[in-house]
């Protein structure tokens, strides 16, 4: 199994240096569901679609779809399950104003190949991502955020199929099923599962297999901890667990994993920042390789930064300490403000402001400065 192991993902680094260069001619599409419309609107800066729904109808390979803050449910005109396209970027406006909504049901977003998915909180659904990976497919989700989920990520494998699924500064919090695997059988399809600083906690089961088919891990600078269970038993090999905050005893103590309490100060209301006093920061003893040679793929240039070091974080801010980043998708910097949902004028603002204990907090209207009693969130 070790000799299979290596000679396909050989195979695959020689792959990835001939794949084909980005499609040429990618088009710009927006989506607003608060100023956008489906009747009126053209997919423009100036004229959006209202719904993600409509703009998938002109949406082709290559090209990049961006949403406007608000959230994208059944009550906005959403279809699910939204079917993304080869090669689409679907680029949200951040985890803490655009949020893709099942309100309690649905399989949320499909994946083609080369998709990629950054800066959506994804909630309340049946399944919120889903795949099926075919021979040398390759899917990405970049600073996104599960939460409330019965199964956050769901990938599929293929027969006959190797393929890989990427996690990048992600948090899934709160979830039945943070991670689930489904094999179609035991005839030589494998799925590689790279994880790059993020944080999987309170969930439910933070990786669930079904099927017989290989796993294959790579888990970077994450946190994998505070689930109903945190075993990564599950996968036949390891094509490197370095640096994480984990409680699976197969790792703790090698390659500078550690298990001890991250510093969460909002782990109870479900928010993945790190205190500054974390153990968490700035205990990277072993820096990944960006990209991870062997394991990647060439198809498209792909537009993150060269090294893991200088990924921006969950919250799209550069990382604060470390050449190769600390654990966790998020490190703390207060006062840190937050808009709740979207702003319509004549409705109540709410604004999220998390702090440690004996922080200030500046309010958004300028009443002054409150000290913060408790760690976690406040809510004005």
């Amino acid at each position: 199994m070790e000799r299979r192991f290596a000679k396909r993902f050989a195979v695959f680094s020689v792959a990835f240096l001939l794949a084909a260069p980005a499609l040429a001619g990618a088009t710009d599409l927006y989506v607003d569901p608060l100023g956008g419309s489906d009747v009126s609107g053209a997919g423009a800066l100036g004229a959006p679609f209202a719904t993600i729904t409509m703009t998938l109808k002109v949406t082709g390979p290559g090209d990049h779809v961006h949403l406007a803050p608000g959230t994208y449910s059944p009550s906005t005109g959403e279809t699910f399950p939204l079917v993304l396209p080869a090669a689409v970027w679907l680029l949200g406006a951040g985890v803490h104003q655009c949020v893709i909504s099942g309100e309690g049901d649905f399989t949320l977003v499909r994946l083609k190949d080369e998709v990629l998915v950054s800066d959506v909180h994804f909630e309340r659904a049946k399944v919120a991502v889903t795949t099926q990976l075919f021979h040398n497919d390759v899917n990405y989700l970049r600073r996104c955020r599960f939460e409330n989920n019965d199964v956050a990520v769901h990938y599929e494998d293929w027969l006959h199929s190797d393929s890989r699924f990427v996690l990048v500064n992600c948090a899934l919090l709160g979830n039945q099923v943070a991670l689930q695997h489904h094999s179609t059988g035991w005839d030589f399809n494998s799925v590689t599962l790279l994880v790059f600083g993020t944080t999987i906690t309170a969930n439910g089961i933070a990786v669930e297999p079904t099927g017989m088919g290989e796993r294959y891990l790579g888990l970077y600078n994450s946190i994998v901890l505070g689930n109903g269970d945190n075993s990564l038993a599950t996968f036949q090999a390891d094509v490197g667990v370095t640096s994480n905050v984990l409680s699976d005893p197969a790792y703790v103590g090698t390659n500078g994993n550690l298990d001890v309490s991250p510093g969460i100060p909002g782990w109870a209301e479900g928010d993945p920042h790190l205190a500054s006093s974390a153990k968490a920061r700035d205990h990277v003893t072993l820096a990944p390789v960006w990209p991870p040679t062997g394991y990647w793929t060439g198809a498209t240039p792909w537009p993150w930064e060269a090294t893991f070091g200088e990924v921006r974080d969950i919250d799209g801010q550069t990382r604060l300490v470390g050449p190769a980043g600390d654990a966790g998708c998020d490190e703390f910097r207060s006062p840190t403000v937050h808009l709740n949902g979207a702003v319509q004028l004549g409705t109540t603002l709410a604004v999220r402001l998390q702090a440690e204990p004996g922080e200030s907090l500046l309010t958004f209207a300028g009443f002054g400065l409150y000290p913060s009693l408790v760690a976690g969130l406040l809510w004005v």
